[in-house]
């Protein structure tokens, strides 16, 4: 089994540069070839210096502390996070809720007064039930064209479908 360069080079980058994986009957060819030719002899070692220096990353552990103090400081600078009656004693907190409850409904009301009515809001949904009516009574009563060459036609079927007995079928040219 000769193994040419390209077929080698497949070898390496499919079974890596530890010729113990490959499979025993490659490993010889593989060897022939890498004692008479030097770009094959080049390409493994390259591969394997890839593959040794893979191995020997050790990547560095991520700093959670710092990750969660920076995203807990982000929380606390947020103005949002802040309640409305920080600082204040138990009485003038419930005070200053029950104000913010009166605004927020004297907001909500004069929003809902100012909404103004169309008539358009009450016939629109109606409009396209309007159209598909009118439409469907125009395609009902237009006049349709008179033909005896539709298939549905009662007479056309009732030709061929009176047989007598098979041998109808079968001599007079029926479905043979």
């Amino acid at each position: 089994m000769t193994t040419t360069l390209e077929e080698f080079r497949d070898d390496v980058d499919l079974y890596s540069a530890d010729l113990s994986r490959w499979p025993t009957e490659k490993v010889k060819p593989a060897l022939a070839l890498m004692e008479g030719e030097a770009a094959s002899k080049d390409y493994f070692d390259a591969a394997r210096a890839a593959e040794d220096e893979l191995r020997a990353y050790d990547p560095q552990p991520a700093d959670t502390a710092a990750l969660e103090a920076r995203i807990m400081a982000a929380v606390q600078a947020d103005p949002a996070q802040e309640e409305p009656g920080a600082g204040m004693d138990f009485a003038a907190h419930l005070a200053a809720q029950e104000t913010a409850k009166i605004a927020t409904r004297n907001d909500d009301a004069a929003r809902t007064t100012t909404v103004k009515w169309r008539a358009a809001w009450l016939f629109a949904p109606g409009g396209g039930l309007l159209a598909a009516a009118i439409l469907g009574f125009i395609i009902g009563v237009l006049p349709h064209r008179a033909s005896s060459d539709y298939l549905v036609d009662p007479g056309y079927y009732a030709q061929d479908q009176i047989v007598n007995s098979d041998s109808d079928l079968l001599n007079d040219g029926g479905i043979f």
